[in-house]
């Protein structure tokens, strides 16, 4: 997988937490993409993660994320509409065939049953406060990517 995407509903407030912390991991280049003209913003610049801006609408951005095929992650801060905005969110990126390697539930309680009665492919919580503990999805997301895609998936666990 070259690069992947991170996104969030509008005004979610967890981009830049999560942009902080994969600057800690040191991962690689990262993009946070912004108000502008979207198709240059994707281009390839070796960046490894892109980053879509909290104040920029995934419904705007997800029809182009398709063409694209960016593999992506949708980020859900717990908060009381969290359900409704993952279903909401992951259902306009399948919809749109944009390869959705999970959802990742950022800060607050971790309820698990909860999430499996979601019916969505939950990666599981991250507390903000343990910025280290975001390296622990990396293996998760790439099985994810090798199952939605499994020649890339297995190209880029070689390089």
């Amino acid at each position: 997988m070259d690069r992947l995407l991170f996104c969030s509903p509008w005004g979610s407030g967890v981009i830049q937490t999560v942009a902080e912390a994969l600057e800690q991991l040191d991962p690689g280049r990262q993009r946070l993409l912004g108000p502008g003209e979207r198709e240059p913003q994707l281009q390839p610049a070796g960046e490894r993660q892109l980053l879509l801006s909290d104040q920029q609408e995934l419904v705007e951005w997800a029809p182009l994320l398709a063409a694209w095929r960016l593999p992506a992650v949708l980020l859900l801060p717990a908060a009381e509409r969290m359900a409704a905005d993952a279903a909401l969110h992951a259902a306009l990126l399948l919809q749109l065939e944009v390869p959705l390697l999970g959802l990742l539930q950022v800060g607050g309680p971790w309820d698990a049953q909860q999430r499996r009665s979601d019916g969505l492919p939950w990666l599981g919580h991250w507390d903000p406060a343990e910025p280290q503990e975001l390296a622990a999805f990396d293996d998760m997301i790439q099985l994810r990517f090798q199952l939605i895609d499994p020649a890339q998936g297995t190209a880029a666990l070689q390089s």
